[in-house]
């Protein structure tokens, strides 16, 4: 038998690398210096030559030869993995290297994109002022970012009348059922004074007891009235359909005749010339109150001679009074000697409740007054306004307002306009001068150096970084570049490769390295002297100034200042290696057109989202199935844009609906015990971030699934792998123990990020 026919027998040095399918780190560097230096020695025997050599001491020559190459092997090793790892896209580390690796399937990272916003100008009375286009407007430092630099695209036409109004205060419309309040500036009635209250075929009299002053919970000072009995509006009521009236004259039934009261007839003691058909009577007496009317009749109302009853003739003569016929029949309860009739009422005043104190968008439609008396304005004018209320809570708001000539304005949003994210607390202001703008400061002029006819793909960088990119949903990956380039004063165009066009075409290509460097590349150029020059502009990323912050132009404009109720939205940083790797590998299956619900999500991530799922949903109105994605926004809504976005990279026959994952605020609490040997603050702090890193963290919004679960097992893990973490003793969600898993329903996900405590 031969002493290697068994498999076991052989020794091969050094083993095959086992590497398994997925692994984010390739397995190389398996053997070391120690490794190497016993295998070498291992292997002198079978070499005749050295077969005698026995020396194995520090100084003999032969073994530090071994040692050395033992180093090198070490070394070698430790390059090769990392050489390897670089060439495979899952386990790259070196962010050139990813970015080359992608570019071979035609992935083009994500580069920074700006944010835009509205600013609200207020412009000095007089004649109209032009804002000029990219005029720059600076915000002030915030958190750990530099003043930021914004500017308008286009001329701006700023009027004074337009800088800003005060939305009237919005009364609440039906009752509530409480104690009814009265409008002070319409109020008629006193004390003692006898009401009827009318609403919906309902009708209750009551006797006023006294009038008091409230200042209610809008800061208005209104008017309570107590009567007896007490009345109450039915909640639900509209307050527009109730009437109040106050009785203004009194009068008695006849005492001389044997029966003032004939069915609907009604002799009074006095003849009364103020009284008319149709008239409101009100009949007390002592708990008993009727209130009726006056027939219409010609004949209702008149003069009779009151015929004293027997045993009074003689004594009272026979005199004229005033008889009335009612629609209907008294009481047969009410006698001369204890019934008073009211008449002659008056409106007494409104019924109102007070305004609201919490404003939502539907409680604009279809109209809401201006406040006070306005500049009036020859035509509409038309929105977007900036709306921003008490709290300096800022949203923005499309319509249009019109102000007569009597000064009397009235605010009509568009049947489009979006909900309000919170509740708006009056007062509220609405301005009217609204500047877009977008970040990034403009290079008018940076010459990028000279063309030569006989370099082919002549390359030139941009001075400034980041090129600023702009949303767009018709352009290439949903965004624009703002690069201009002339040659020799003529303007080329910006394509997104070189396929399919030839050296001649006056065409460049833009590209980004890891440091966000802009590259612009050329075919060929013709030959000039600084003949090749751009303008753009620089600055962009996802960290926006907060509501407020832009307060200045970098170059004053006269007459003009500048405020920022809304903070800028959208923006988004370039991809990271961590998105290149996931975008390049999803987007390289779409080839270019979405029809998987994959695709889409690939396409939807290289627009620019946080996070974001797709499905297949029924539309029972066009009766077919569309594709419906939510997706968690990476600053802004971005829902239009979007769905622009993918409906062009889609089968036109596919119907396609983007709506934003709706937040479900989800209190964490983590009771955590600390090893005493750890720094608390340190530990818990690891704790915080090792959740809800950005990148791996099992609460970042980039990793909470949309519409899923969130496992207690997974916390746990994570939680416990963190140094200094010597046990969990518990973990509750909203204040209760945590289940096994959370769920969040279908388009919303599970926001931890501004309610995780530890």
């Amino acid at each position: 038998m031969s002493a290697t026919c068994c498999t076991c027998d052989g020794r091969r040095f050094p083993p095959e690398p086992a590497i398994a399918a997925g692994l984010s780190t390739l397995p190389l560097q398996v053997l070391g210096f120690p490794e190497y230096r016993r295998a070498m020695l291992a292997a002198v025997r079978s070499h005749a030559p050295l077969a005698g050599w026995r020396a194995r001491h520090g100084d003999d020559l032969g073994l530090m030869l071994i040692e050395w190459w033992a180093y090198v092997l070490d070394i070698v090793a430790f390059y090769d993995q990392q050489h390897t790892q670089n060439q495979y896209l899952r386990t790259a580390t070196d962010a050139a290297m990813t970015r080359r690796i992608t570019g071979l399937i035609g992935y083009r990272p994500r580069p920074a994109v700006a944010a835009e916003g509205l600013i609200a100008a207020i412009a000095d009375a007089g004649p109209d002022i032009l804002l000029p286009p990219w005029t720059a407007f600076r915000s002030e430092a915030f958190g750990s970012e530099p003043p930021q630099v914004f500017e308008n695209d286009g001329e701006e036409r700023l009027s004074w009348r337009t800088n800003r109004w005060t939305l009237a205060p919005l009364p609440e419309t039906v009752s509530d059922g409480s104690a009814p309040l009265f409008e002070v500036a319409s109020l008629r009635l006193v004390r003692g004074a006898w009401a009827v209250f009318a609403w919906g075929g309902s009708t209750a009299a009551a006797r006023v007891v006294d009038i008091s002053p409230v200042r209610a919970v809008d800061g208005v000072t209104y008017a309570r009235v107590t009567t007896d009995p007490s009345v109450t509006i039915p909640a639900g009521t509209a307050l527009s359909s109730v009437s109040v009236q106050m009785a203004t004259a009194t009068a008695g039934l006849n005492r001389v005749v044997a029966a003032p009261v004939t069915g609907s007839d009604v002799m009074l003691d006095a003849q009364y010339p103020q009284l008319a058909p149709g008239q409101r009577l009100l009949f007390v007496a002592g708990t008993t109150r009727d209130v009726r009317n006056i027939s219409t009749g010609a004949s209702a109302v008149t003069t009779v001679l009151a015929t004293p009853r027997s045993g009074l003739s003689g004594s009272v003569p026979t005199l004229p009074v005033t008889q009335v016929t009612l629609t209907a029949a008294l009481s047969s309860s009410m006698t001369a000697a204890a019934t008073a009739v009211h008449f002659q009422f008056v409106r007494a005043g409104r019924i109102v409740r007070p305004a609201r104190i919490r404003v939502q968008r539907v409680d604009l439609n279809p109209s809401a007054a201006l406040a006070g008396t306005v500049e009036p304005l020859a035509d509409p004018a038309p929105g977007p306004f900036l709306v921003q209320d008490r709290d300096r809570q800022s949203v923005t708001l499309e319509g249009s307002i019109a102000v007569a000539s009597s000064g009397a304005g009235v605010l009509s949003p568009a049947s489009s306009a979006a909900p309000f994210a919170q509740p708006l607390v009056p007062p509220i202001e609405l301005f009217g001068n609204i500047v877009h703008i977008i970040r990034g400061e403009t290079v008018p002029h940076e010459v990028l150096g000279s063309g030569d006819a006989t370099v082919r793909f002549p390359s030139f960088k941009l001075k400034k970084k980041p090129l600023t990119y702009v949303p767009s949903a018709a352009a290439p990956g949903g965004r624009r570049s703002t690069l201009e380039i002339r040659v020799n004063g003529i303007r080329w165009r910006e394509v997104d490769s070189f396929f399919g066009t030839t050296p001649g075409d006056e065409l460049y290509i833009a590209r980004q390295n890891e440091d966000q460097e802009t590259f612009v590349t050329f075919w060929r150029l013709p030959s000039g002297v600084n003949n090749v020059v751009a303008r753009y502009r620089f600055g962009a990323g996802a960290a926006k100034p907060p509501a407020g912050s832009i307060t200045q132009a970098v170059r004053p404009v006269k007459g003009v200042k500048i405020i920022s109720p809304v903070a800028p939205t959208g923006g988004a940083d370039a991809d990271r290696p961590r998105d290149i790797k996931r975008n390049a590998a999803a987007s390289s299956l779409t080839l270019g057109r979405a029809i998987s619900l994959a695709d889409f999500e690939a396409l939807a991530r290289s627009f620019g989202v946080t996070n974001v799922t797709a499905g297949w949903a029924w539309d029972p109105r066009s009766q077919r199935a569309v594709v419906t994605l939510w997706y968690v926004p990476d600053g802004g809504d971005v829902s239009a844009a979007l769905r622009t976005f993918l409906v062009g990279q889609a089968d036109p026959e596919t119907a396609v609906v983007v709506t934003a994952a709706t937040p479900i605020p989800t209190n964490l609490l983590l009771d955590v015990v600390v090893d005493a040997r750890f720094d608390r603050d340190a530990v818990l702090g690891a704790l915080v971030t090792a959740m809800t890193d950005p990148e791996t963290g099992p609460l970042a919004h980039t990793n909470v699934p949309i519409g899923g679960s969130v496992f207690r097992s997974v916390l746990l893990a994570r939680a416990a792998g963190v140094a200094g973490v010597a046990s969990i003793d518990g973990i509750t969600t909203n204040g209760s123990p945590m289940p096994m898993a959370l769920t969040a329903p279908e388009g919303q996900f599970l926001d931890f990020i501004p309610f995780t405590n530890v």
